[in-house]
C-alpha cells in the first residue's frame, strides 16, 4: 500500500533532488529510526507544499511511533493536498481512534469507506471502532463482511466480525469467525478467549472449557477465562471445581457485568454446596449491583423527560446542563442530538458540532443528524472567513 502510493505521489517530483531526501527518510523509518525521519520529512515538506506523499509519509512514522495526535495533523495535511488519498483518511480514523477520539474516527472511516470500496482497511477499522463503541447492528456487520471479503487474509477483520456475532449472541457464525481468525493468528490470546466464550454460547461446554483451561495456563491471572471455566464447571455439574473457578474470577472481574456474572453463580454454586450463609451475602452483593445499575438507568430516564420539558419551555440552558449530566450516564443517540440542538440555540455551534459527530458515532449513521453537522461547519467555515 504505502509503497504504490508514494510511487505514485513522487512521480510529480522524481526530477527534484529531495526525492533521494524522502527515500532516505524512508529507509531510515523502515529501520525504525523515526526520530531521525521525522526530522526529514518535516523539512521535505515545508519545501514541497503540495505534494501529498511527504506529509503522509510523516503521518505513517507518527503514527508507527505511538505518536498520534502528531499523526492525526500530518494526515490532515495530506489530505488538505488530495482528498481522495484514502489510505491517508484510513489511518487518520485509526489515529483519531487509538487517541480516543472514537466518534471523529468512525466519521472519518465512514468517509474512506465511501472514497474508496476496494479498501479493506478502512472497513476493518471502521466495523472495529464501531463495535468497541457499542454498535453490533447491520452497519457495523456490514462494513465487517466487507472487510473480510476484500482480504479474507486479515485476522484482525475476522476477530472483529467474530466478536460483532458473538455481542449479538450469534454463536456458531462467531465461532467460525473466531476460527478463522486463530487460523492466521493462532498465538491471538483475543481471539482464543473469543472462541471459548462462543463455544460456551453454542452448547459446545466440553470443547469451551479446554479453550478456557488452555487460555489460564498462559495467562492464571486471566479473570474472564476463570470466569469461563466456572461457568463451564457449573454446567457440566462439577460444583467445588468451579466454586474455585467463581472465587478466583470474582477476585479480578472489572467489568460490570462480568461482576454481576460472577456474583451470581457464587450466590448459586454455595447453595448446592449448603452453604446458605455465603450463598445470601453474594446474593445481597448481586442485589446491591444491580439496585445501581437499575438507578444509573433511572437517573437517565428521569434527566432525559426533564430535558425534554425543558425544551418545550425554550429553556436551552437547563436542557443543555440536563443532558450533560445525563450522557454521563448513558451515551443515547438521540439525548446527543437533542443536546447538539440545544448548543445551537444557545450559539455554541463548536459544541453542537461535537455532539453531532458523537451522535453520528453512537448509533447508525442517519442522513437528519448529517444534515446538522453540515449545516453547523459550514456557519463556522463562513464565520471563519
Amino acid at each position: 500500500m504505502t509503497g504504490t502510493i508514494c510511487i505514485a505521489l513522487l512521480m510529480l517530483w522524481q526530477a527534484d533532488p529531495d526525492q533521494a531526501r524522502f527515500e532516505q527518510a524512508q529507509q531510515l523509518a523502515s529501520q525504525g529510526r523515526c526520530r531521525e525521519a521525522i526530522a526529514v520529512f518535516q523539512q521535505l515538506a515545508d519545501a514541497h507544499p503540495r505534494i501529498a506523499a511527504i506529509p503522509f509519509a510523516l503521518g505513517q512514522c507518527e503514527f508507527e511511533n505511538k505518536n498520534y495526535l502528531p499523526a492525526i495533523d500530518a494526515f490532515g495535511r495530506a489530505l488538505a493536498i488530495d482528498p481522495h488519498l484514502v489510505e491517508a483518511r484510513s489511518m487518520r480514523g485509526a489515529a483519531l481512534g487509538l487517541s480516543g477520539r472514537t466518534a471523529e474516527a468512525i466519521e472519518e472511516l465512514r468517509q474512506a469507506s465511501r472514497t474508496n470500496d476496494s479498501f479493506a482497511p478502512s472497513f476493518r477499522l471502521l466495523g472495529m471502532f464501531e463495535v468497541e463503541n457499542g454498535q453490533i447492528g447491520p452497519e457495523a456487520r456490514t462494513a465487517l463482511e466487507r472487510a473480510v471479503a476484500l482480504d479474507s487474509s486479515d485476522a484482525r477483520a475476522h476477530y472483529w466480525l467474530a466478536q460483532l456475532h458473538l455481542l449479538n449472541e450469534d454463536f456458531d457464525p462467531a465461532v467460525e469467525e473466531f476460527s478463522a481468525s486463530l487460523a492466521l493468528q493462532p498465538q491471538s490470546p483475543q481471539a482464543r478467549l473469543g472462541h471459548a466464550k462462543a463455544l460456551a454460547g453454542s452448547g459446545q461446554t466440553e470443547a469451551a472449557l479446554a479453550e478456557f483451561l488452555t487460555i489460564l495456563q498462559r495467562e492464571p491471572a486471566s479473570a474472564e477465562a476463570s470466569l469461563g471455566a466456572a461457568q463451564c464447571y457449573y454446567n457440566l455439574r462439577k460444583f467445588p471445581t468451579a466454586l474455585e473457578a467463581a472465587r478466583e474470577a470474582s477476585q479480578h472481574v472489572e467489568e460490570v457485568h462480568d461482576r454481576r456474572a460472577a456474583l451470581w453463580l457464587l450466590s448459586r454454586l454455595y447453595r448446592v454446596l449448603g452453604d446458605p450463609q455465603k450463598a445470601l451475602e453474594n446474593e445481597r452483593l448481586l442485589g446491591e449491583l444491580e439496585k445501581r445499575m437499575n438507578d444509573d438507568l433511572a437517573s437517565f430516564r428521569t434527566l432525559q423527560e426533564a430535558a425534554m420539558r425543558y425544551r418545550s419551555a425554550g429553556d436551552f440552558a437547563k436542557v443543555a446542563s440536563t443532558l450533560e449530566a445525563a450522557l454521563r450516564l448513558e451515551q443515547r443517540q438521540d439525548s446527543l442530538v437533542m443536546l447538539g440542538d440545544a448548543y445551537r440555540a444557545l450559539q455554541r455551534p463548536k459544541d453542537a458540532e461535537q455532539c453531532y459527530i458523537r451522535a453520528l458515532a453512537a448509533g447508525p449513521e442517519q442522513r437528519e443528524i448529517a444534515q446538522r453537522l453540515e449545516e453547523v461547519r459550514a456557519g463556522l467555515e463562513k464565520n471563519a472567513k
